[in-house]
């Protein structure tokens, strides 16, 4: 199922702007107004209130439940739902950023680990939530680093440690029930 949902899910990030490229803010745009059309989906609403897209709220994090078997079928629309909004981010990224793709690879990766998770109830929504906020913060930490790069040489280098990390990572086994704390390890969930 994992592989399913890694193909399926995003989590949206946006690039740090750079005023050297128009091109990319204008399908940034495209981007952020399809990543709206899901947040704004009244068809979702159970579990986008739940789970945040980003920026969870302190009620997000504290929420002791587990997925119901029917969000966790709104859970698997929502993913479908955001499919071409990652795609769109895909093409993006790889025409103005491509150094930065290994990533959004992590990042997707994660995410779809967090759904992979929420959607077999082996973490609560509160889990869900701050292990997203961790990704996203280390995703926002390597784009900062891409960014802060003083020469162009310099991104690639960033590029193949990020490419080279995504290689060794191995899945760690779910855990049996629902799981008290989870840690990113080595780009992988481990639970306890």
């Amino acid at each position: 199922m994992l592989g399913i949902a890694f193909s399926l899910v995003l989590a949206s990030a946006a690039v740090a702007s750079d005023a050297s490229d128009p091109g990319w803010k204008a399908e940034d745009v495209n981007i952020a107004q399809c990543f709206a059309a899901m947040d704004h989906d009244p068809a979702l609403a159970s579990v986008n209130s739940k789970y945040a897209r980003r920026d969870p709220t302190a009620a997000q994090l504290a929420d002791t439940h587990v997925a119901t078997d029917e969000e966790t079928n709104r859970l698997k629309s929502r993913i479908a739902k955001t499919a071409p909004c990652r795609e769109m981010r895909i093409k993006a990224v790889s025409r103005h950023y491509p150094s930065l793709m290994p990533s959004y690879r992590i990042l997707y990766f994660q995410a779809d680990q967090i759904f992979e998770y929420l959607m077999n109830k082996w973490i609560t929504y509160g889990e869900a939530n701050r292990l997203s906020q961790l990704s996203q913060q280390q995703f926002k930490d390597r784009e900062a680093a891409y960014f802060r790069a003083a020469t162009e040489q310099e991104r690639p280098t960033l590029s193949k440690s990020w490419s080279d990390a995504f290689i060794r990572v191995r899945v760690k086994a779910p855990p049996d029930g629902v799981a008290a704390t989870c840690a990113w390890v080595d780009l992988a969930l481990s639970c306890q």
